[in-house]
């Protein structure tokens, strides 16, 4: 299988990136591709295929979770900016779906899904994943403070701080401080923000930590997406 970049333009303007894959005879598979990062989670092979399946989910919900988060103060935005007056913070928390997390996903547009891009499975390895890049980011953040945080002899006595200072290192992410300052500015207080940081983004991104206790993964990073350019005929 091949791939190759394509960029669509618009009166000379990029527009957006997009990932052509081509089996031949087959069609062309185009992913849509905003951004030209991935995450990268170093980790180890040799795991339990269930310790596997358990990392990838709960990898997932972080992403939705963060992604839905998202979404939620950037709708407001929109929709505030549609009328004049005084802001008025319009979500309640008792609108949320009731949903469980491993269902968040049917709230990610499509063309922003999470995609496992590349893995090494070896010891140590990684995966690569590819997708929009703020709630990237965000699990990079998290993850890599903890594994740091982790080097720490006393970590598992001092478990519980550590905890309250990964959140608070959270809420100082420049993705996170700055849809929080968003939605403060639209009208939002810290009663209406609190559980929805607590259920979106604190909650999975806490399960997912569970796998750099267990040794299945380690630190995060972003690198290049690096993908040969050519022309179609």
């Amino acid at each position: 299988m091949e791939a190759f970049q394509r960029t669509y333009t618009c009166e000379g303007k990029p527009l957006h990136m997009v990932i052509c894959y081509r089996a031949p005879p087959g069609p062309v598979l185009t992913v849509f591709m905003p951004d030209v990062e991935r995450l990268r989670i170093h980790g180890h092979a040799q795991r339990p295929l269930r310790e596997v399946r358990d990392f990838l989910r709960s990898l997932e919900e972080s992403y939705c979770g963060i992604y839905t988060f998202e979404s939620i103060v950037l709708g407001e935005h929109e929709r505030v900016g549609r009328f004049r007056g005084p802001f008025i913070w319009g979500w309640a928390f008792p609108a949320f779906p009731r949903l469980a997390p491993h269902e968040w996903e049917t709230l990610v547009s499509p063309e922003d899904s999470l995609l496992l891009y590349a893995t090494r499975l070896s010891s140590p390895g990684f995966w690569d994943f590819v997708a929009k890049l703020n709630p990237l980011e965000v699990i990079r953040h998290y993850l890599s403070d903890r594994h740091e945080r982790r080097k720490d002899k006393n970590y598992r006595e001092r478990a519980e701080q550590h905890r309250l200072e990964l959140e608070n290192s959270l809420l100082a992410n420049k993705v996170i401080r700055e849809r929080i300052e968003l939605a403060k500015s639209l009208g939002a207080s810290e009663v209406d923000l609190i559980p929805l940081l607590n259920q979106l983004v604190h909650q999975p991104l806490r399960g997912l930590g569970r796998h750099q206790d267990n040794g299945l993964i380690e630190a995060a990073e972003l690198v290049r997406l690096e993908i040969p350019e050519k022309t179609e005929t």
